[in-house]
């Protein structure tokens, strides 16, 4: 290289290179001019600087006039148009706004990169920021309807914990909390403009400032969740109607008024020692029962209840020795007619037949004493019993606590129960009472009924001597 000096004007000839006095290198700027190190002239870099600050210029007024338009349909009524334009405007410096017309206008006439905002905003094209607060309201009212505390068991208003949202008229699909809404202007922060289907009246979701509870059936006021803490229920406007609450139903055994149980009979029959002399005995225990607390939802109290009722007893046969029977062995009067003779049996004919309704004589029957104590308990014990039974049903019946002092089964149950005893317990005395009122003596109802035995031996020992051709048979 060399240094001479560069010429002051540019020729057609190819530029000769020198040497610059002060011994640095000259380039020619991007306009022809020549520089001191390869720099930009004074004018380029006006140029330059100028191109720079209009671009970032225009930039930043187009992201405020987008902030704007954001601002303002986020603003659902409650902020002026004017206070939105005018703030976004003054951090701009783009110029005043003017407030009272209800268009969006700026005064960018001196702005020449800058375009002219549009002279309507049209709401139902919005552009809005993903999890917008005020968008998401709708979905807060909604997961808090879905959320409901569940009711208590007594409250006659439970048909509020299946309530279920549903869409908007025109939709067609379930609200999710971070679905775009069309915007409407209401009162701040009041998503008021979406219902929900009636159920037990009218039901809408309304978003409050302050209180931050819940309304509940009895009154009181429940702290709701912290995530929802401005949201409350309100039903028909505000207070549920007072409506009487009488006791709730509890959980039991439903009642059955006029049912009546059958009661059962057990007996012990047993063969005691023979004997001509010792009585053959009936022995009767005082009947059982059992029962337990029932449900009269319609009277709101408890009743007791009769399952079941058992009589016991024990026959105890006591028969005479075997010489006093036709036919000894077995105790029935069906086996070998051993003791009978051609010269007996018309004497044992006659005296079966002749003390059939009474007391026996040298000959008698087993099963004339066997029928003659079944009939003691069949029919006059389990007849004295059995109205007795029904009777106490009727008056256990009557007997009853409201649900109002006993909680539960268990508890009504401590309370009934007493008192059904003594009610079954006194009838069954009644029962016994008549028990033992009735006679024993030969000609009443035991005696005939044992009479059957002795007058179906007596054909038998008469078929007998028939068939063996004795003599008058």
């Amino acid at each position: 290289m060399s240094s001479q000096a560069v010429a002051p004007t540019r020729t057609k000839a190819a530029p000769a290179l020198t040497v610059a006095p002060v011994g640095l290198l000259q380039r020619q700027c991007d306009c022809g001019q020549h520089t001191l190190g390869g720099s930009e002239c004074e004018e380029c870099k006006e140029k330059k600087m100028t191109l720079q600050r209009g671009a970032s210029r225009f930039q930043f007024a187009r992201e405020g006039e987008m902030n704007s338009i954001m601002n303002l349909q986020r603003s659902i009524g409650n902020q002026p148009v004017g206070q939105s334009s005018r703030v976004n405007a003054e951090e701009l410096g783009v110029g005043p706004v003017t407030t009272s017309s209800p268009r969006l206008t700026r005064n960018l006439s001196q702005k020449a990169l800058l375009t002219e905002a549009p002279d309507d905003i049209q709401t139902k094209l919005a552009i809005s920021t993903l999890q917008d607060t005020y968008e998401q309201g709708p979905g807060r009212v909604a997961h808090q309807v879905l959320h409901m505390p569940k009711p208590r068991q007594e409250d006659p208003y439970n048909g509020l914990s299946s309530l279920q949202p549903t869409p908007a008229a025109g939709l067609s699909r379930a609200i999710s909390p971070l679905q775009s809404w069309p915007m409407v202007q209401r009162a701040p922060h009041s998503f008021t403009g979406f219902d929900f289907p009636p159920q037990n009246g009218s039901m809408k979701g309304e978003g409050k400032g302050g209180g931050g509870a819940e309304k509940l059936v009895d009154g009181g006021n429940k702290a709701v969740a912290k995530a929802d803490a401005s949201a409350v229920i309100d039903i028909d406007g505000g207070t549920l109607p007072a409506a009487p609450m009488g006791p709730t139903t509890p959980v039991g055994t439903p009642w059955k008024a006029g049912v009546h149980i059958v009661p059962t009979f057990t007996v012990n029959e047993s063969e005691g020692t023979r004997s001509n002399t010792a009585p053959a005995t009936t022995n009767v225990d005082t009947p059982t029962f059992a029962g337990g607390a029932a449900v009269d939802a319609a009277a709101s109290m408890w009743r007791y209840q009769l399952k079941s009722a058992e009589g016991k007893g024990r026959i105890n046969f006591v028969f005479y020795t075997k010489d006093h029977y036709p036919a000894p062995t077995p105790n029935d009067d069906s086996g070998d007619l051993s003791n009978v003779t051609r010269d007996n049996w018309k004497g044992i004919v006659t005296d079966l037949e002749s003390h059939k309704t009474g007391s026996a004589g040298d000959w008698s029957a087993y099963r004339r004493t066997i029928l003659h104590e079944r009939y003691h308990w069949n029919t006059e014990w389990q007849g004295s019993v059995k109205p007795q039974v029904v009777k106490a049903e009727n008056d256990i019946e009557k007997v009853g606590v409201g649900f109002d002092a006993a909680a539960d089964a268990a508890k009504a149950e401590k309370i009934l129960e007493p008192k059904a005893k003594k009610i079954f317990n006194d009838a069954m005395a009644e029962a016994r009472k008549t028990y033992d009122a009735l006679g024993d003596s030969p000609g009443d109802p035991p005696y005939v009924a044992g009479s059957a035995g002795a007058v179906d031996l007596a054909a038998r020992v008469k078929a007998h001597a028939k068939t063996q051709k004795w003599p008058g048979a």
